[in-house]
């Protein structure tokens, strides 16, 4: 939720849309989606990856 905003409504929105359009820069940043886990977290990635023997 936003704190802050000023009064007038026009004004608020205008505050509003800047937030948004700073969220969506920051989400339309390049990532890596095949990041190396944390040791911790390894056991809950290591099972999917492994294939499974049948039989």
């Amino acid at each position: 939720m936003l704190e802050d905003l000023s009064e007038n409504s026009q004004e608020a929105a205008t505050q509003t849309e800047s937030v948004g359009e700073k969220i969506l820069a920051v989400l339309n940043q390049p990532y890596q989606l095949d990041a190396q886990l944390p040791q911790h977290a390894q056991h809950r990635r290591d099972p999917v990856r492994r294939p499974r023997r049948l039989g």
